[in-house]
């Protein structure tokens, strides 16, 4: 079965490795325990038959009498010793007249493991001396090896006793870096969910270095979300407001025939006409905003611009449009926005300019700043509100929507920007409009 909870598959994971890493490593210490208390055992053995080596050499008729060592002379002590020559054993009384099989003679001390008194596993360390008689000894001390099972048995337990709390510690530890470590992702988890409550965004610094990209990605996710939420009411507003028009003339029309007076088919199929104007222009515009900018897609803001302007500039054949930047500026933006964008700013002047606009564009420190102004009448400072309010026209003689104005700052809006108007040194009205640049 597959376990979904990270937490539980990194500890069960962490207990697993930790537990065979243990084991390992318990296996390796006994080991090394073993073979210590083997070597220390080997040396007692070594010290003894030193000291019976010495004995034969000092007292070859009675080398019992120089091996002092008390266990030899307790019955199944667990000590044993055995000397023989020709024609003479000497055994120490602990082995109460049994003898021990010495093995293979040799010059150089052997160790076996042979039976003893009582038949158990004795460690036998065996050598063999010459005794200065032409004659040889053949010596041989033994211990009883049971006696290192105590002293194994204790350690063993010892040990695991250790390894178990040293692991039972390590599993803790895991999990408590566990905790530490998903908090932040649980609190990250009631940040993002308090987004939906509150106008609130998750600070990036708040959390560890590792999790702060993932915060900005969501952060950006959300202004993402947050724009095509604006996109969605900014084009239902402006489709909305483009077919009222129309769909009131077409209900007066339908009315007018209801009442058995002639329909005035022109107006019917001029807000027809409409309607579809408007709907066909909205669908063209749906697929707007940042989220339509593709990765790494950055347009020529001069090349943009020389196309619109040369299309105004056949509408408006008694204006002249200057327009003065470097000779190639790119943004992040598609290319249908920065056409509405600069196209309705430019329109606008054009109409209300008596002979000159002037379009200026500039790099800046955050992004790009394009200036329009015109040399008309301008607008009071008390109705440059107004202006940007959907539908107002300052000047219904001068045709349009009074939308134009409207679209081009909530377009810039969706892309971090901002539209601001003020009077021109030309005299006329001159829009600001700046453009972060996120490349």
């Amino acid at each position: 079965m597959r376990v979904s909870s990270l937490r539980v598959r990194v500890l069960i994971s962490a207990t697993l490795w930790i537990a065979l890493s243990l084991c390992g490593a318990g296996y390796a210490i006994l080991e090394v325990f073993e073979a210590a208390t083997l070597r220390q055992f080997d040396q007692r053995l070594s010290e003894e038959l030193a000291g019976l080596r010495v004995a034969v050499a000092t007292d070859p008729r009675n080398p019992a009498a120089r091996m002092t060592s008390p266990s030899f002379r307790h019955v199944n002590s667990g000590l044993y010793f055995q000397a023989e020559t020709a024609g003479l054993t000497v055994t120490s009384h602990s082995l109460r007249d049994q003898h021990l099989p010495l093995g293979v003679p040799g010059s150089v001390p052997e160790r076996y493991v042979v039976p003893g008194p009582d038949g158990q596993n004795l460690r036998l360390l065996s050598q063999t001396i010459p005794n200065g008689e032409g004659t040889r000894w053949q010596l041989g001390v033994a211990a009883d090896l049971s006696r290192l099972e105590p002293v194994i048995t204790s350690f063993r337990r010892t040990l695991s006793f250790g390894l178990s709390a040293f692991g039972f510690t390590l599993i803790m530890a895991v999990a408590l870096m566990l905790n530490a470590t998903l908090g932040p992702l649980k609190r990250l988890h009631h940040a993002v969910l308090g987004c939906a409550k509150a106008d609130t965004r998750p600070a990036p610094h708040a959390f560890p270095a590792e999790l702060a990209p993932l915060v900005r990605d969501l952060d950006q996710l959300i202004d993402r979300a947050r724009r095509q939420r604006d996109r969605g009411q900014l084009q239902a507003a402006g489709l909305a407001h483009a077919l009222k028009t129309p769909t009131t003339i077409l209900a007066g029309e339908f009315h007018r025939l209801a009442q058995g007076r002639p329909l005035d088919v022109a107006a019917a199929e001029d807000a027809i006409a409409r309607l579809a104007e408007a709907a066909a222009f909205h669908l063209d515009h749906a697929a707007t905003g940042p989220e339509a900018v593709l990765a790494h897609e950055r347009i020529d803001v001069m090349a943009v611009l020389a196309t619109l302007t040369q299309a105004i500039a056949r509408l408006h054949p008694d204006i002249s449009i200057k327009t003065d930047g470097p000779e190639s500026i790119a943004l992040d933006v598609s290319v249908s926005d920065l056409q509405e964008m600069l196209g309705n700013l430019i329109e606008n002047a054009a109409c209300w300019a008596q002979a000159r606009v002037c379009v200026r564009v500039r790099a800046t420190y955050q992004g790009v700043t394009v200036v329009v102004e015109d040399d008309g009448i301008g607008v009071p400072a008390a109705d440059r509100t107004r202006i940007f309010e959907r539908g107002v026209q300052l000047c219904p003689d001068k045709g349009g929507s009074g939308l134009g104005l409207t679209i081009a700052r909530d377009v810039a809006a969706l892309y971090g920007g901002a539209l601001g108007v003020d009077s021109a040194p030309l005299g006329g009205l001159r829009a600001t409009l700046k453009l972060p640049d996120a490349g």
